[in-house]
């Protein structure tokens, strides 16, 4: 399966694609900022998915972490989630980046899976 994951609740714009199945990390970028989220967000989306060398076709799922974290920062990445995942016809999952006791954590990102 492979997983779109997105963060941008705290002071970084991350995203990154995983396999679940190989159990291994694919590809991912990470940019430390307090603002600019906004800007950020797509074009580092759509350089990790080039270095993945996948479509967004291929995404079995697309994860957002939803806090705790700036407002903005939040709403920009459930936003650009919300959006591939409509537009790719795959289902969203929300992620909750304080808990870390019910999931692996892949370099700083949580995973937690439920449906949106």
């Amino acid at each position: 399966m492979l997983i779109l994951a997105i963060d941008t609740a705290l002071d970084a714009c991350a995203a990154a694609v995983l396999d679940i199945d190989a159990g291994r990390l694919i590809a991912q970028e990470s940019q430390a900022m307090k603002r600019g989220h906004a800007e950020a967000l797509m074009p580092l989306i759509a350089r990790v998915i080039k270095a993945a060398g996948i479509a967004f076709a291929a995404l079995d799922r697309i994860a957002v972490t939803t806090g705790p974290g700036s407002f903005t920062g939040l709403r920009v990445g459930l936003s650009a989630a919300r959006g591939i995942a409509l537009a790719a016809v795959r289902p969203s999952s929300p992620r909750t980046a304080s808990n870390r006791s019910s999931a692996p954590s892949m370099r700083g990102m949580t995973m937690r899976i439920f449906r949106w």
